[in-house]
């Protein structure tokens, strides 16, 4: 992994024995770091393999190529469905085990986000539910806004057609753009932790 980022290999420091088993102060020379760092394959940081910032540009149009990302996998809400095995009976302690014959199954619904990892569909309309009846104004607007995205009555896109800005009109694809970013931080994604901040700084 550190060889994708461009980072160095660690390796474990071991003292040097001399002839009187005594062990020599001085620590193995690291290796060289990388000469061409790689870029991470999935979404950008808000920091180059360098350890430099992007302009403010370029992070601003990172963030809304991830809120179109997320904006994109609530309008679609693909579900996928899997078959888990259901425990059938306990054990000394109360330890679990499934049976070897024919044990029941409980399907369950999970939805296709930008996030790595899997996230139910009931979780995702549960959470909209609850903000949408929320009595802070801030939390009920998102819940709202992400309502109007799942009953498909919302933008098309969030991003203007020429591919640069936000669609028309700006102030509306801004506040679903903050309203996905921050379903997604609720889920647990830390990408969209880092990019929901540059939204207040995007310009139209």
């Amino acid at each position: 992994m550190s060889e994708l980022l461009g980072g160095q290999t660690t390796q474990e420091a071991r003292p040097v024995v001399g002839e009187g088993g005594g062990s020599n102060s001085q620590l193995p020379t690291p290796p060289a770091p990388a000469s061409e760092p790689q870029t991470p394959k999935r979404w950008r940081t808000l920091r180059t393999p360098d350890g430099q910032r992007p302009s403010p540009r370029q992070a601003q149009r990172d963030a809304r190529q991830y809120a179109e990302a997320w904006y994109q996998a609530l309008k679609k809400w693909k579900v996928e469905s899997y078959e888990v095995a259901t425990p059938t009976g306990s054990g000394r302690g109360g330890a679990v085990f499934l049976t070897t014959g024919t044990p029941g199954f409980l399907t369950c619904y999970y939805l296709d986000t930008p996030l790595g990892r899997k996230v139910t569909a009931v979780e995702v309309g549960r959470t909209i539910s609850t903000w949408a009846a929320s009595p802070i104004p801030a939390q009920r607007l998102h819940g709202l806004n992400l309502e109007r995205l799942r009953g498909d009555v919302a933008m098309a896109s969030l991003l203007h057609h020429s591919g640069r800005g936000w669609a028309n009109p700006s102030d509306r694809a801004k506040a679903y753009a903050a309203a996905v970013l921050t379903l997604a931080v609720s889920l647990g994604d830390a990408n969209a932790s880092t990019y929901l901040p540059e939204l207040s700084n995007a310009r139209d």
